[in-house]
């Protein structure tokens, strides 16, 4: 599930919790870049090199398209060096 600021978690949590009598257990993840893979150096994604993985996380959305998510800035451009050729570009707006 995806939302847009934490009171949409809270207001979520609170329905499953009163209107469906649901326990719910969250964890937040340390991602908030966002970015779209549009050209790879590599053809398994799982080959680039992007450190020991906890501050980037490679992962594809509904229809296919590959992202990456940041913890930080200098996580983007830390990868950006290391993978000569990997092109990516900001996340925002539908892409099909």
């Amino acid at each position: 599930m995806g939302v847009v600021g934490t009171l949409q978690f809270d207001v979520f949590e609170y329905r499953l919790k009163n209107e469906y009598k649901v326990d719910l257990v969250m964890e937040n993840l340390p991602y908030e870049y966002v970015r779209w893979i549009d050209k790879s150096p590599v053809e398994d994604l799982d080959d680039l090199i992007i450190g020991d993985g906890q501050d980037v996380k490679v992962v594809e959305d509904y229809h296919g398209g590959k992202l990456m998510l940041f913890s930080a800035p200098w996580s983007i451009n830390w990868v950006l060096d290391k993978n000569k050729g990997l092109e990516l570009s900001e996340f925002g707006g539908a892409r099909f």
